[in-house]
């Protein structure tokens, strides 16, 4: 079965901002690795939403935490991903 993570490139991730800086705090060294990370943390609401690196520290997130911050992690890295919202 193929996870959305696989169809990402294994772009590194190269020091562009706050964000890419937490990943590899995190010892995660490229997108997909990051993508499936993500993807495996746990359901749960994070402390502070307005600062989506808690999902990192706190090792969990809602859907729309753990979306925002992967699509602000790919805009670090100059990779085109949007995030869309349905209602």
């Amino acid at each position: 079965m193929m996870r959305s993570y696989d169809a990402l490139p294994a772009l590194p991730l190269t020091p562009a901002g706050p964000l890419t800086a937490a990943f590899l705090r995190s010892g995660l060294s490229d997108l997909r690795q990051a993508d499936r990370y993500l993807m495996d943390l746990p359901y749960g609401r994070i402390s502070n939403r307005a600062d989506l690196t808690r999902v990192l520290l706190e090792r969990r997130g809602t859907c729309s935490s753990k979306h925002a911050l992967f699509t602000s992690l790919a805009h670090e890295q100059g990779v085109g991903i949007d995030l869309l919202l349905f209602t």
